[in-house]
């Protein structure tokens, strides 16, 4: 894989109000790391390892929570969430995996993409249902794929998604409203793949939410 860091663009906050939280990945400390099975989150010289693992009920998780951060995580504000993500993919197994604020599913608010066998999905769930829309064509061997993933919720309208700086779709059903009560600023996450694990790498996580 190449290097994340090179496809790092940074934002230029200083004429905006809001609550910024960025990372590089040199640290995971801070961070919630949850695993079941064989599942493993590490870091490697240039990003962090989300590995998730080959047995039955395997995956990893890496949440940023904004517990400490003295604010409140609010889907009424704008927000925007970024990152660089590597994915090596092997046909079977879970597909939990994703990248994206709030929750993962139509029972827990949020927005973000998920990587499924046919292919990279863009989402957004309300809390009590999901639409999802496909942005890429189907994934195929040699299942190594490298995008820069990007999404801007506007408040009660809908959610803009970006892959690899081109405009993909916009989401107007079901999107997060209210309190983010789920309390996570972004979210990796790779599942269980049968024979071969999933392999979701990120060498940077930006997020932005406005006043």
């Amino acid at each position: 894989m190449g290097n994340l860091l090179s496809h790092v663009r940074f934002y230029d906050f200083s004429e905006l109000a809001g609550t910024r939280y960025e990372t590089l990945f040199d640290s995971i400390d801070g961070w919630i790391k949850e695993t079941a099975g064989d599942g493993a989150i590490a870091l490697s010289q240039d990003c962090v390892n989300v590995l998730g693992g080959i047995n039955p009920g395997a995956y990893a998780t890496l949440r940023k929570s904004p517990l400490y951060l003295n604010f409140i995580p609010d889907f009424s504000k704008k927000r925007l969430i970024r990152s660089c993500v590597y994915f090596n993919f092997k046909t079977g197994g879970l597909d939990l995996n994703y990248f994206c604020t709030g929750g993962m599913d139509e029972f827990m608010p949020g927005f973000g993409f998920h990587i499924k066998g046919d292919g990279l999905y863009a989402f957004a769930s309300d809390g009590m249902d999901t639409t999802e829309v496909k942005v890429s064509a189907d994934l195929t061997p040699p299942w190594d794929y490298s995008w820069i993933l990007e999404a801007i919720l506007f408040p009660n309208s809908h959610v803009q998604f970006k892959v690899n700086e081109i405009f993909v779709t916009s989401i107007y059903a079901y999107i997060p409203t209210g309190y983010d009560t789920l309390f996570n600023l972004l979210c990796y996450s790779a599942g269980q793949g049968g024979a071969f694990a999933h392999l979701l790498q990120a060498g940077n996580g930006l997020f932005f939410q406005d006043t």
